[in-house]
């Protein structure tokens, strides 16, 4: 069964999206059952290649937990903060 899409991203935002190599990079792959953004901003061939590995087994079989796709803000510690 196939779990995972790949998607054109919408033309706002293709608009703001960065070129890399000389090619727009505008595709999202996408979870069928539950709408989940896996990854965006992508070139065609990263998203039909992740979305591959997602389909044959590299996922959740298409039941992410959507605390896994939340982004947080990375923090690096140097000896500075580290001992305040």
């Amino acid at each position: 069964m196939v779990n995972y899409r790949v998607e054109k991203d919408d033309i706002l935002t293709q608009a703001v999206t960065t070129m890399s190599e000389g090619r727009a990079k505008g595709f999202s792959v996408i979870e069928n059952e539950s709408g989940h953004i896996m990854k965006s901003g992508l070139s065609k061939a990263a998203a039909q290649a992740l979305c591959r590995s997602l389909n044959f087994g590299g996922g959740f079989d298409g039941n992410t937990p959507a605390f896994f796709l939340k982004k947080i803000e990375k923090v690096e510690f140097t000896e500075e903060n580290f001992y305040k």
